[in-house]
């Protein structure tokens, strides 16, 4: 009787130990930063608009084009303008960073 009682807390402990933890509660920053540091509240316009070198030349220096499956680093620059466009080159979102 004491064998059964022994294994089967042995079997609990064993489970318990599978159990999956509860992963951290990861707060991400909360600060929203304006497109003005980085000339995109002028250029709002774009958005809904095809991509052209136009743009390119209006946006500066600090510009970074994402497309579709594209490959972006995780650095953050506030003078940088991010144009994403979608699969046609439509322009849809601007933001800074």
């Amino acid at each position: 009787m004491r064998t059964k009682a022994v294994l089967a807390a042995a079997i609990g402990l064993g489970l318990a130990a599978c159990t999956p933890a509860a992963p951290p509660d990861i707060e991400m920053p909360t600060t929203e930063i304006g497109l003005e540091s980085c000339g995109g509240d002028k250029l709002q316009h774009w958005v809904g608009l095809p991509w052209n070198e136009t743009m390119a030349a209006q946006a500066g220096p600090n510009l970074r084009v994402i497309t579709p499956g594209m490959a972006v680093t995780m650095d953050y620059s506030a003078e940088r303008l991010n144009v994403e466009l979608d699969d046609g080159g439509i322009v849809r979102v601007l933001s800074c960073g």
